[in-house]
């Protein structure tokens, strides 16, 4: 019998290990830097083709691992009380970045106590089909090598407001989000509104072997 995955779904999650599921078919590992973890917030929309991920830290983490192999994922940083850092960029980042990551690339960041973000991952032929149509001009370096954006605060507004009012449906009991017209409604919605942030973004950290690397040592000698 097949298992029915649900639209949507929050919860708090005490165990660093549980924090691994925050990105739908990534491989990671957090790895807790503080004795007693303070609770995080996960949540979910699954719609017919996207995922929507939300992720609020209690505490600060390491997290390493490998993004999900067959997909696009767009990572948009909604607060960030202290600076971040994607090691594998070799770049610290704040509030209001964008991290976009080709299928199977490296995870390898540091994030602060109250941290929170939301991560859209986009199968990876549904991608390329949707900038072909909506950012034709996109460098073919960077969909293969990703990036951290920086995002201007006027631009970054669309998309939170409709962040704000994803995490409102997922958490009302009342919503209608069973109905599978509103969910390709909320997917239409967000790909259009991640990929305006990826076509507004300023590059500034893409990697190469030297950035990779020297990400590596920043990371060993803070660990």
């Amino acid at each position: 019998m097949e298992s029915v995955v649900p639209p949507g779904y929050s919860q708090a999650v005490e165990n660093p290990e549980d924090l691994a599921a925050a990105i739908r078919s990534a491989e990671f590992e957090p790895c807790l830097l503080k004795r007693s973890p303070t609770p995080s917030w996960i949540a979910r929309l699954n719609c017919p083709q996207v995922c929507l991920d939300f992720a609020k830290l209690g505490s600060p983490f390491l997290f390493t691992g490998v993004m999900p192999r067959d997909c696009y994922t767009l990572i948009f940083v909604i607060d960030c009380p202290r600076k971040a850092n994607t090691f594998n960029f070799n770049t610290e980042h704040h509030d209001g970045y964008l991290g976009f990551f080709p299928p199977g690339w490296e995870l390898d960041a540091y994030t602060p106590e109250g941290y929170s973000n939301a991560t859209l991952t986009v199968p990876a032929a549904l991608f390329r089909a949707a900038v072909e149509t909506s950012f034709p001009e996109i460098p073919e370096k960077l969909l293969q090598r990703g990036a951290i954006l920086r995002i201007g605060k006027a631009e970054q507004e669309s998309l939170r407001a409709l962040l704000s009012a994803t995490v409102k449906m997922i958490e009302d009991a009342e919503s209608s989000l069973a109905g599978l017209a509103l969910r390709r409604e909320f997917e239409r919605r967000l790909l259009d509104g991640f990929l305006d942030l990826l076509r507004a973004g300023e590059g500034v950290g893409a990697p190469s072997v030297t950035s990779r690397t020297a990400g590596a040592v920043s990371h060993l000698r803070q660990a």
